[in-house]
């Protein structure tokens, strides 16, 4: 009898123990491209990667953000999510953690570094002797 009381209760703590566990294991990970910031309602879009679908997310003042470098920032300027790769643990839609991935977002054409001409002083009427 009390060989069968220990074992019970020995695998009743091993089904506690898992379940422990796997909790936090069932917030759903998206990983895609910011496609939409709106700073004002804390809510962001991502396009999720495969599918292509767009998935809201709602972001809280709990949300934390881990920076391509592994650190942590204690505020963090949501904009600066915009065309952004990232990985986002989430709960019926709402962040819980982001990590940005590494690279900049990709600039339109003719923005950034790609304008021709830039940086080249223009020839005037008055330069020349």
């Amino acid at each position: 009898m009390k060989n069968r009381r220990t074992f019970l209760m020995m695998l009743t703590g091993g089904l506690m123990a898992t379940l422990v566990l796997a909790i936090p294991a069932l917030a759903a990970e998206l990983i895609g491209r910011v496609k939409e910031v709106d700073a004002a309602a804390k809510k962001i879009v991502v396009v999720e990667k495969g599918t292509h679908k767009d998935v809201d997310v709602t972001i809280t003042d709990q949300t934390t953000y881990e920076l391509p470098t592994g650190k942590t920032p204690k505020k963090f300027d949501i904009e600066k999510l915009k065309k952004r790769q990232v990985t986002v643990t989430h709960e019926n839609g709402v962040a819980s953690k982001i990590v940005l991935k590494k690279g900049e977002p990709k600039a339109k054409k003719g923005e950034g570094k790609g304008k021709k001409g830039a940086g080249k002083a223009k020839k005037t009427a008055e330069s020349k002797p």
